[in-house]
């Protein structure tokens, strides 16, 4: 079952009542309709809204997408891999961030993607030689 889907229901909450408690709590606003469509998975939650619900359900995100059983923050462990994740995921994604700011015409713009470009490269060694990224 859907992690969000599970805890709201631990929580005897409707998927307006959540909504609310979401507005009330986390000052997050969401709409019922939005929480229906990730607990079916037809909708991809944002990270602010993974980190919302994780806030709300005291868990930690990576819980709530199901890539991990740990439910507790304590384990360091948990927390370097969710931190590996993200950094490779901007590793991954980076080449096609530098590639759309060069064609930019503001320099500044240009300078930026020159920056973003050099900690790619770093990024890559780092990764190449096993220094972050390993399982």
């Amino acid at each position: 079952m859907n992690k969000i889907r599970e805890l709201r229901k631990e929580k005897n909450l409707t998927l307006d009542e959540l909504s609310k408690e979401l507005q009330e709590k986390e000052n997050f606003k969401i709409s019922s309709n939005a929480i229906g469509k990730y607990e079916r998975g037809l909708r991809e939650p944002k990270l602010k809204t993974w980190q919302a619900l994780a806030n709300f359900f005291n868990v930690p995100v990576s819980y709530l997408q199901g890539t991990s059983e740990n439910k507790n923050f304590s384990d360091a462990d948990e927390l370097l891999k969710t931190v590996k994740d993200k950094l490779k995921y901007v590793n991954d994604n980076l080449d096609t961030l530098v590639d759309d700011l060069k064609k930019d015409d503001d320099v500044d713009i240009k300078k930026i993607a020159l920056e973003l470009e050099k900690i790619s490269e770093k990024m890559k060694k780092m990764q190449d030689n096993k220094k972050i990224f390993k399982n």
